[in-house]
């Protein structure tokens, strides 16, 4: 039996499967609060928040935050983007009303006016162009 597993690496299928590993993050490249952080940020907002709660060890957060490192410089001319990990402050499952890991929160004016458990690839640029309209390449280039 033990032959059946000559030649295969393990290792480079589970770093393939990085969702997989409860050990491994993977980074949204945005800002990470703590409660205190969110209030102030909401607080002080001139333009849309987007508020990403996630679980760090999460397969459907770590999909959100691949999709998050490469969509989010198309829109940060229109609003600022934040995470926040969800185990670490826990008591905000209820705060927030969140019944499900990951979500994203838009706030605008200081108030929640949508959210979204979008984390595939194809799921999150439709929910971003509603929020905000169609990317701006020049954008995501300023922000290169």
């Amino acid at each position: 039996m033990a032959d059946t597993f000559e030649g295969i690496d393990l290792k480079a299928i589970l770093d393939e499967h990085a969702d997989c590993d409860y050990t491994k993050r993977v980074p949204s490249g945005l800002e990470n609060l703590d409660p205190d952080g969110i209030r102030k940020v909401i607080a002080e907002a001139e333009r849309p928040v987007v508020l990403k709660f996630g679980k760090d060890f999460c397969g459907w957060t770590k999909k959100l935050n691949r999709v998050l490192q490469e969509i989010v410089p198309y829109y940060q001319d229109r609003a600022d983007f934040y995470e926040v990990n969800l185990p670490t402050y826990p008591h905000l499952f209820d705060e927030w009303s969140i019944s499900t890991s990951p979500m994203m929160i838009l706030i605008k004016d200081g108030k929640e006016v949508d959210r979204s458990d979008a984390a595939e690839a194809f799921e999150v640029p439709p929910v971003f162009e509603a929020w905000f309209g169609k990317p701006n390449a020049k954008a995501a280039e300023a922000n290169a």
